[in-house]
């Protein structure tokens, strides 16, 4: 079981994010074909795929990497543009692979957890990143944020100031980083990221 679990590959590579709390108990039916989890699952891909190679991809190469590349030769509307390009390009990459292994998965009988929740659609910043790559958010709060700190108290107590700043900056930096994100790209978000804050 546990050899399954660290093997099971739609989800090996880049998330979601799955406990064995949530896969071992799954083994101990014997998985079936299901028709509508099998159709739900094709869908899954082929959202996925259109997500990463059709939008996420035609974003970066004619956006995003044309503005890291010189950035200092856009005015300002481009800057803007190209910063919610990036969003929405680093959005659909990652979404688009986490519905791919959500929708191979469900081909074999196995459930997934959700990894975002459309996070675009929230009216406040804590509860976007409560909606995007959930099972990563919730990784690093258990097993990075309480054990070093200690106690939930001391890591939300200062919203946006203190700890909550490390707090919002790694849960950006961390998932652009695991993505493939270049050097340039991820310098120009921690240059933006006191701008960024001040406007919260």
């Amino acid at each position: 079981e546990f050899a399954l679990f660290v093997a099971f590959f739609p989800q090996l590579v880049a998330g979601p994010i799955v406990r064995a709390s949530e896969f071992l108990p799954q083994l101990i039916r014997r998985p079936r074909l299901d028709p509508a989890a099998i159709g739900t699952g094709l869908a899954m891909i082929l959202a996925g795929l259109v997500k990463k190679m059709v939008i996420a991809d035609s974003i970066r190469h004619r956006i995003v990497d044309p503005f890291f590349a010189a950035p200092e030769q856009y005015g300002l509307i481009e800057v803007v543009v190209s910063l919610w390009s990036f969003y929405f390009q680093l959005y659909c990459d990652f979404s688009g692979y986490t519905d791919v292994a959500i929708g191979a998965a469900l081909l074999f009988g196995f459930a997934l957890p959700v990894n975002f929740d459309r996070p675009g659609m929230t009216c406040s910043p804590l509860e976007h990143w409560q909606r995007w790559h959930i099972t990563l958010q919730n990784w690093l709060r258990d097993y990075a944020y309480f054990p070093l700190r200690g106690s939930k108290k001391y890591l939300f107590e200062g919203g946006v100031e203190g700890h909550g700043v490390v707090h919002a900056a790694t849960d950006t930096l961390v998932p652009a980083a695991a993505r493939g994100t270049t050097y340039a790209e991820l310098m120009h978000l921690v240059d933006l990221t006191p701008t960024l804050l001040e406007g919260v």
